[in-house]
């Protein structure tokens, strides 16, 4: 799936931190010029997730990601950094000791 200027990639999962299934109301995800079509975004969760990636099109449709839920259990006091392609269910991770400040 491509996404077009003016989309907006969203997170969207089981927990209210990703919208509890609600598209408009997920963890947007974000892009610019010289990164995209890579989006990225900053999740602080500590419990397992199931969840999906959306496209809000800028006019107003919601595109779904096919197939089955993703799935992550995260550990408390860790970052993660993931790596996701629109309808591949595989994710790559790396953990990374949280810096919060």
């Amino acid at each position: 799936m491509q996404t077009e200027w003016g989309d907006t990639v969203v997170l969207v999962g089981s927990t209210p931190a990703v919208g509890s299934w609600q598209p408009r109301d997920g963890q947007r995800l974000l892009t610019c010029e010289t990164s995209y079509p890579r989006w990225s975004g900053l999740l602080n969760l500590d419990h397992e997730l199931e969840y999906k990636l959306v496209i809000l099109r800028a006019g107003g449709a919601v595109e779904w990601e096919a197939g089955a839920n993703r799935q992550l259990a995260l550990r408390p006091g860790r970052s993660l950094r993931l790596g996701m392609r629109w309808g591949d269910a595989s994710v790559t991770t790396s953990w990374e000791a949280a810096t919060i400040a």
